[in-house]
């Protein structure tokens, strides 16, 4: 039942690799199950306001919603994002891996919108159960995104809560999979030879536990000693 409510939306992020959908059904059947939130909002209410902790990856199931973000006061861009947004987009989606803050605010317009919340200690808590390739490939995934939105923010380009452009998250899904499945060839290597391409090898159990500061905070791994190895990374 919750499978056949909610995997649409589930679906709707945008960074799956094709082959999880068949080799890792029990772990978004847990998503739909145990990590889904609903939510209602009637006209002119506020989904959320800038500046405010985010814990749920949000996806619009029902009705038209406006979406504004402006600058940082500290910023030197001056332009401010104000955007119709319906069925089936996507906010929010780097609270996975890292602590964020709603960079805009969310509004239902003349309408009842509905939409659905992926709380992110639950979808972390599905993803170390479920181990394997998707686990890596989640991780590698959010190191890359991190990477690119601290990259985004450095230059002062307007970062918001809206979803990157489908072309960059191709790439970063690209990319993500090359190293993932990197890591995998080197892991098969006997034991007793040391393979110089795994940077991955002293990684133990998988910790996507929340804390911490914006940087890499759900990753047991160290953004800053990692994110250059898989940006050179090469089969």
């Amino acid at each position: 039942m919750h499978e056949e409510m909610y995997s649409s939306s589930v679906n709707a992020l945008n960074f799956w690799p094709m082959w999880c959908h068949f080799e890792d059904q029990n772990f978004f059947r847990e998503v739909c199950h145990s990590a889904i939130v609903e939510h209602v909002c009637t006209p002119a209410q506020d989904a959320f306001m800038p500046g405010t902790d985010c814990q749920e990856v949000y996806i619009i199931q029902a009705g038209q919603m406006q979406y504004s973000a402006k600058p940082r006061t500290s910023s030197r861009v001056y332009e401010t994002v104000r955007e119709a947004v319906g069925d089936s987009t996507v906010l929010c989606l780097p609270v996975f891996w890292a602590d964020w803050h709603h960079r805009g605010r969310l509004t239902s317009e003349d309408s009842t919108c509905y939409f659905v919340g992926i709380d992110a200690e639950k979808f972390c808590l599905a993803a170390t159960r479920n181990g394997g390739p998707l686990w890596q490939f989640l991780q590698i995934f959010g190191i890359l995104l991190v990477g690119h939105i601290e990259g985004l923010d450095e230059e002062e380009t307007l970062v918001t809560d809206l979803s990157l452009p489908e072309e960059e998250y191709a790439s970063l899904t690209e990319r993500a999979e090359l190293f993932a499945a990197t890591v995998r060839r080197n892991t098969e290597i006997s034991s007793s030879k040391m393979s110089v391409l795994n940077p991955l090898r002293t990684i133990s159990r998988p910790n996507f536990s929340r804390g911490g500061t914006f940087r890499s905070s759900r990753s047991s791994l160290s953004l800053d000693e990692k994110k250059n190895e898989i940006v050179d990374c090469r089969v």
